[in-house]
This record gives structure tokens, sequence and C-alpha cells, in this order.
């Protein structure tokens, strides 16, 4: 076998987490050869047309990308065939890749999935790791094979999690931890011997929906503080609150929780010492420290900031509900 670096490498993946890794691996040295990425889509408020982070970088390195909207159909079958892989990188990937590509690489398809596996298969590890409590999390690198995350693990890397780690924080230091995991399994990929997947304690991590997103302020602080932290990016957390014949959303992005009695309605923002945001909750209460008003500029503010400009909204006896 040739020099590790002149393995040729696919990588397939869309998303910033993605990016990262693909950045650390040029970073590293390994070049893949060519890049698989999502199709160019619709997507925010004004429903611009834009890239993925992952086609972005690609093309700035004048690496070759492909974009198909399956892996199924043949043409895809023969343009990837085409490269002659020896291992295909999938980070983040986000469509389903069928037996005959996993099987087409020299040495398959080897997966960097950011949980401890079996634990948190599935769409959204980082966020159901973090809204669940868990005290340690981690990244698999994994022979992939045609289940759900399910294929044998090549390396494991474990990370301590703690109340205060939100999911952009821990989507850069899973990034930055897999990185060095996934060099060592495309260096080594030839004498490598993959283990199989513990049956115990197997979790799916269901795709993340609108309903995880409401917040309930009737449950424990502590809970309605990691569901804070854990959504903090794409799907920041939300409640409503009444102003006038309207309701005004508020995005919730970063918080601290105090646990003891209730001493108000889950919801309602409590007398805080100066520059401070407080609402009750079911057991407990939270303090704010930052969150986005879904009005004007919509920018993220400290709470300091928050009471500056929408004193009303955060005046002491307000509600928030759904």
């Amino acid at each position: 076998m040739p020099n590790e670096t002149a393995r040729r490498i696919g990588f397939a993946g869309t998303p910033a987490f993605a990016d990262r890794v693909l950045h650390g691996l040029l970073g590293q040295g390994i070049r893949p050869v060519a890049v698989l990425t999502a199709p160019d889509a619709r997507s925010g408020r004004g429903r611009k047309f834009g890239t993925t982070p992952v086609r972005t970088s690609a093309r700035a390195e004048r690496i070759p990308v492909l974009q198909p909207r399956n892996l199924g159909d043949a043409q895809t079958y023969k343009e990837i065939s085409a490269f002659e892989l020896d291992v295909l990188v999938v980070v983040a990937y986000g469509l389903i890749v069928p037996p005959r590509i996993l099987e087409l690489p020299k040495y398959g398809c080897i997966n960097l999935h950011p949980s401890l596996l079996p634990r948190w298969r599935g769409a959204a590890p980082i966020e159901r790791a973090i809204m669940s409590g868990d005290t340690e999390t981690g990244v698999c690198v994994m022979q992939m094979d045609s289940g759900v995350d399910t294929g044998p693990l090549l390396a494991i890397k474990r990370l301590h999690l703690d109340d205060t780690m939100t999911g952009d924080c821990l989507r850069t230091a899973l990034a930055s931890l897999g990185i060095n995991a996934l060099c060592h399994a495309i260096k080594h990929i030839d004498t490598l011997e993959a283990a199989p997947q513990e049956s115990d304690g197997a979790l799916y991590a269901e795709k993340l929906t609108d309903k995880d997103q409401v917040i309930n302020w009737s449950r424990s602080s502590r809970i309605v503080a990691r569901q804070i932290h854990a959504l903090n990016s794409a799907a920041p957390a939300i409640s409503c609150i009444p102003t006038g014949d309207d309701a005004l959303r508020v995005r919730f992005l970063k918080a601290e929780y105090t646990l003891g009695e209730a001493v108000a309605p889950p919801g309602t923002v409590l007398e805080a010492p100066a520059g401070q945001i407080e609402i009750a909750c079911g057991v407990g209460k939270i303090s704010v420290l930052e969150a986005c008003v879904l009005r004007g500029s919509g920018r993220r503010l400290s709470a300091r900031d928050l009471l500056n400009g929408f004193a009303g909204i955060f005046r002491t006896g307000n509600r928030f509900g759904g």
C-alpha cells in the first residue's frame, strides 16, 4: 500500500460540522480527490438559493464536487466509480448511502459520528445528549453498514459534558476531537480491526422538530436550561409573550439555572437584580444570559441589552407561554 497521504480519499458531508472536519483533514495533509455534498437549496427567511459550507470549501480548494440528489441512480454510481476511491469518509452528509456505494471503495465507507455509539444513533445526537443531561459524550469512527449508525467501530474518543455546554460549543469540540481519530483511521485503514457495537444502551436521536423548540416553563429549570443550550444554533428554544393583540416570540440562547421551589407561575418574569432577567420554572428559575427578540434587528443580546431595548417585554410580572 502506498503512503497514506497518497490514498484516494472521498469526502461526503454538508453542514458546518462537516466543513470543520474537512479543513482538519486538509490541515493534516489528507486531501480528498472528490467531495460529495447535498444539492444547493433555498433556505432562510428570504428563501434565497444557497450552497453548503462543504461545497464552498471544496471549490476554494479546487476539489471536484458532486451534488447528487440521491446515491441510488446509475449515473451517480458511474461518477463516483471514476474516482477509484480507497475509502469514502462520511460526516453529516444527510443522504442515505446505498449498499453498492458502501462497497464501492477498496476499504468501504467510514463515518465520523458525534456520539458514543450505540447511544444516540440518528439525526440529532449532539442536541439529544445535552437535552438528556448526559455527563459524557464523544465521537466514534465507524465502518458503515446498511443500518442507521449500526456499523462496527474503528475508534472512540470521549469528552466530559456539563450543564454549561451549548450545542455550538459541543460541535466545535467534537469536530476537533474527531479530526485526529479520523486521520488515524484513514492512515491505518488497512490494519485497523473494527469492533462490533455493544447491543445494550442503544438510543435513537430523533430529528429535531418545531415541538422541540417550544419551552415548557412548567418543567424543571435544569431541563429548560439544557434545552436552551442544546438548541442555541440553527433552531433555538423559543417562547412567546403577549403584546396587545399579538404575541412576540423570543429565542433563548444561553441561561443559568437555579433549583428550588416555584416562586411564581411558570414563565413569569421575576423581580431580579439590576441587569438580570429571571424567569420562573416549575422547579426553580433560570437567569437569561443571551436571547434574541424577533422584532427589529433580531440580534443576539445580553440580558442588560435586552432590558435596555425591550424593558416592556421583560417587565416583572409578565408571563411567557407557548
